[in-house]
């Protein structure tokens, strides 16, 4: 899907269907399982098991419903860069991205 774009670039653009990714789980944890999902698909795309650092904001809009009722698509932006605490290790941060429709959107890779 996007591999070519992962691999040169440090920063993409990503729609994430959450509800399909979390419809496995239980209705009670439905919200906190599609963060942990969010998580594993950005270690998965980017082949890779750095730590994934959620922005408040992609967490305020997961539970936005509640913890049973969760959007069914969010637009992400994935940026790889060291850590806070130790420079040497490398970090997936994840932003929320609004977006009015998602009719169209395609994973894009963002140069800086």
């Amino acid at each position: 899907m996007a591999s070519a774009a992962i691999t040169k670039n440090k920063t993409i653009e990503v729609t994430l269907n959450i509800k399909k990714l979390a419809k496995n789980a239980s209705w009670r944890y439905k919200a906190s399982s599609a963060i942990k999902c969010i998580r594993k698909f950005v270690q998965k795309q980017f082949k890779c098991k750095d730590e994934v650092l959620l922005a408040p904001d992609v967490n305020k809009r997961v539970f936005c419903n509640g913890m049973h009722n969760i959007p069914n698509k969010i637009r992400i932006r994935v940026e790889r860069g060291p850590s806070n605490k130790d420079p040497l290790k490398n970090v997936f941060k994840v932003s929320l991205v609004n977006v009015n429709t998602f009719k169209g959107l395609i994973t894009q890779a963002i140069a800086e």
